[in-house]
């Protein structure tokens, strides 16, 4: 017989390494035909990284993203970064990013000055263009600017960033100190459909409500939030590393062994974000990268538990034989 069942499961997580000091570098640079480099030592695995940089640096410069190419990856040529881990790289890389691109546009704002002799503060730099209040007809776009630059001037058009979180240290008194910069917060519900015969689990929806501070791009966080929850199916499921511990004479060895979920494993996702900006990350944004794998499993458990009369589980992944092992122990204690 097919039972049905819900589950729930929230929890948080940081974004930037516990006690900070994980720092990011980045290189901004306009070139003479208008268009910028962004240079920054963050790895492009997936996550979105180079798209982040790219809206932030034209949010910024209020450029056409269109004008702006991302070098990401190469620990030669690019700045530091400490790497990609602790859901840190929106957050830390991202402020680098931003801090680079205002350098940059302070620059083009001096050069500007220089140029229509007019004090920085005396200017406005919108869309693209440099203006002064004091003479609203010398004008200039950052385009025609950037090229007087180069080929004129022989300046070139480069701002600097870094960003490391850092935080005051204990208060021996009271205990009292700061680990994280920015917190994310999630909760997952699983629907799902147990059969009590062959132990088999289908996952027929998940609901994930993601609080990431202000998304940079919706369609990335939705895209991490699936991938999270496919994490999670696989997690709860089917993924087992040492089946038989603390033996590995059993270890899985190829992925024809270590089933991971496929798209037809794959339930309806509803992804819901929750806007709510830090005062910690670039224009109010989070990382997201490892809170959305944490919650799938636990609340698929939950589910098959509360599908099952309230059986606990305390083993991950969720076999059949697992389940059916289960199911038979409740039968003999009546």
């Amino acid at each position: 017989m097919k039972k049905r069942g819900k589950g729930v499961a929230v929890t948080i997580h940081s974004s930037g390494l516990t006690g900070g000091n994980d720092p990011s570098e980045a290189i901004v640079r306009l070139h003479a035909d208008g268009s910028v480099t962004v240079n920054i030592g963050s790895v492009e695995m997936g996550q979105g990284i180079k798209t982040v940089a790219r809206q932030i640096a034209a949010e910024v410069l209020q450029l056409d993203p269109n004008l702006v190419t991302v070098i990401a990856g190469d620990s030669d040529a690019d700045p530091m970064c400490t790497g990609q881990f602790a859901s840190r790289t929106t957050l830390v890389c991202g402020n680098a990013v931003k801090k680079a691109a205002e350098a940059l546009k302070y620059k083009l704002l001096e050069y500007a000055g220089a140029k229509f002799q007019t004090p920085v503060e005396k200017l406005i730099y919108q869309e693209g263009v440099i203006t002064s209040t004091l003479e609203p007809e010398k004008s200039i776009k950052v385009k025609d600017l950037a090229a007087e630059a180069f080929w004129v001037a022989q300046d070139a058009l480069i701002g600097i960033g870094r960003h490391c979180p850092t935080f005051a240290p204990r208060d021996n008194e009271t205990g009292k100190a700061d680990f994280f910069q920015a917190l994310q917060y999630i909760s997952c519900v699983a629907e799902v459909t147990v059969d009590d015969e062959t132990g088999i689990v289908e996952v027929e929806k998940m609901y994930v409500a993601l609080e990431m501070g202000t998304p940079i791009n919706p369609l990335l966080l939705e895209g991490q939030i699936e991938g999270g929850a496919g994490f999670g199916i696989g997690f709860g499921l089917s993924e087992d590393v040492l089946p038989y511990y603390p033996s590995i004479k059993h270890m899985r060895t190829s992925f024809r062994e270590y089933r991971i979920p496929t798209a037809l494993d794959m339930p309806r996702i509803e992804s819901i974000l929750i806007e709510k900006p830090s005062s910690f990350g670039p224009f109010g944004a989070k990382g997201c990268g490892e809170i959305v794998a944490n919650v799938g499993g636990p609340a698929i458990v939950n589910a098959v538990s509360n599908a099952l009369g309230g059986i606990k589980f305390y083993e991950l992944p969720l076999t059949p034989e697992r389940i059916l092992r289960a199911l038979e122990e409740k039968r003999q204690k009546g």
